[in-house]
Formats: C-alpha cells, structure tokens, sequence
C-alpha cells in the first residue's frame, strides 16, 4: 500500500502549479465575487502548505493522503473556474447553476 501513497516532492510540485494556476485565475478575473472564489481556493492552498513544514508528512501515509486530497479539491475548484473563466470572460459576476 505504501507505494501507492504520494510522494512528498509530487505533492510539492502539484502545490506549486496550482498556485500558479490560481495567480493566473486571480489576476484575469475582474469582478470581486469570482476573485473571491479563486482567494477562497488560495485557502486550501495554504492549508496544504502548512503541512510540506509539518515533520509528520514524512512518517504519515495519511498525511499525504490528506495533502493529496487538499490538493484534489483544490484542483477540481480552479477546473470549474477556469472553465468558466473560458466560456464567460473575465467579467463574469459568479456562477449559477
């Protein structure tokens, strides 16, 4: 089981570029209510980062597992957003359903 438990330096790598990602959604929208959704996925992000300094990500398979699914929803949240930063613009006041 343990080989399939993510590598520290993966879940590293997957933290940055989803930053980036949501520095790119956060400086293309415009209006308050979609940055406000980006920032609030800049949340998870930091909560993720806190434990790349936590000792017990190295010895706790669950801890990268709770990393990995920090970054999951992250990444799921900036999908939706781009997606609709796509198909609406950066003016775009929210989503609806």
């Amino acid at each position: 089981m343990a080989a399939q438990e993510p590598s520290i330096p993966v879940l590293a790598a997957r933290a940055r570029a989803l930053q980036q990602r949501a520095e790119s959604l956060l400086a293309a929208f415009r209006q308050p209510a979609m940055r406000a959704l980006v920032t609030d996925a800049t949340t998870n992000l930091r909560d993720a980062q806190r434990w790349f300094d936590d000792a017990r990500l190295e010895a706790s398979d669950t801890c990268r597992l709770w990393v990995e699914a920090i970054l999951t929803v992250t990444a799921r949240r900036l999908e939706t957003l781009d997606e609709t930063l796509r198909q609406h613009g950066p003016d775009v006041t929210g989503l609806s359903g």
